[in-house]
Parts: structure tokens; C-alpha cells; sequence
């Protein structure tokens, strides 16, 4: 379910063993959740390490705007990789991501390793 307007996006998935993974961004701010399932952290960490999100900046008409980021979620970790350089954060906590508003994201879960936790929704292409 993808519910998105003019500063908020919001993605969610279910693994088929109940993990749910929901990612927000407003505003230049995104907050990744991890629950459900009763896993074990290691699972939550496997499926966790698979997703990536690339970030489109967008100007106040809409227009793309500077160059895509990759924010990578690994190890319950929030790599986020741009121009400038590298910057990391926690998993569950609101980071802000960029200066500039933040009005698209891109995901792509690509697996958890079980094979049956696929997703892609890529609008841009991006190469890192």
C-alpha cells in the first residue's frame, strides 16, 4: 500500500512470515519500522539488509532536482549515501535526510533470502 502526496510517502511490506516493514518520508525526514512476526533479530536483520531506497530531490514544481540518493537499510543500520558523503543512523529513529524538500521515493525490496519477498517500484534509473 503506497499513500503519497505532496510531502508524505509512505511504503509498506509484509513478509510472508509476518515481519512488517513500513518506511515514512516527509518533509526531508524518513522513519523506518520493523515488527511483527516474532522473529528473531538475525531474520529481521537478513530481510532488514535487503532493501534499498533511492531518493529523487524534487523542486517546489515537482521537477527533479540534483542528483538520486541511495539510502541502503543494513544490519538495522540506515547508510544513506549522497554527494557530500556518507552519513548513518538508527533504524526507527526520524533522520533528516536532505535540506531540500523530499517529495518522491523509490524502493526496491529485492529479497529476504527465502526467495517469496519480492518488490520493486523503481521510477528513475540510478547507479551507485
Amino acid at each position: 500500500m503506497t499513500t503519497a502526496n505532496k510531502a508524505t510517502i509512505t511504503e509498506t511490506w509484509h513478509s510472508e512470515a509476518g515481519t512488517v516493514l513500513r518506511l515514512t518520508c516527509q518533509g526531508g525526514t524518513c522513519r523506518l519500522e520493523v515488527s511483527g512476526g516474532g522473529l528473531t533479530k538475525e531474520r529481521e536483520r537478513e530481510v532488514v539488509k535487503s532493501v534499498e531506497v533511492l531518493i529523487q530531490p524534487r523542486d517546489e514544481r515537482g521537477l527533479p532536482r540534483g542528483p538520486a540518493c541511495s539510502l541502503l537499510l543494513a544490519r538495522l543500520n540506515i547508510r544513506w549515501r549522497t554527494d557530500p558523503g556518507l552519513w548513518f543512523g538508527w533504524i526507527g529513529l526520524p533522520e533528516r535526510l536532505a535540506p531540500s524538500t523530499l517529495l518522491e521515493c523509490h524502493y526496491r525490496l529485492i529479497s529476504d533470502g527465502s526467495g517469496t519477498d519480492r518488490k520493486e517500484r523503481i521510477a528513475s534509473r540510478h547507479t551507485t
